[in-house]
């Protein structure tokens, strides 16, 4: 069962930038879809406009 607590290690920005990148790197492609639990816990959204290219 997902915890908010977990939530915060997991969906925290440099675990889910690593996931990204890694995605990147094995696949060649970026993730369409971040899926996590909890997206109040973590940095979510920082990785997606990361990821997109967002300098804002």
């Amino acid at each position: 069962m997902a915890k908010p607590s977990d939530a915060t290690v997991v969906n925290g920005y440099a675990t889910l930038l690593h996931r990204g990148q890694t995605c990147r790197r094995v696949r060649h492609r970026l993730p369409n879809l971040i899926a996590v639990d909890f997206y109040l816990h973590g940095d979510v959204l920082g990785v997606a406009r990361k990821l997109n290219g967002d300098t804002l």
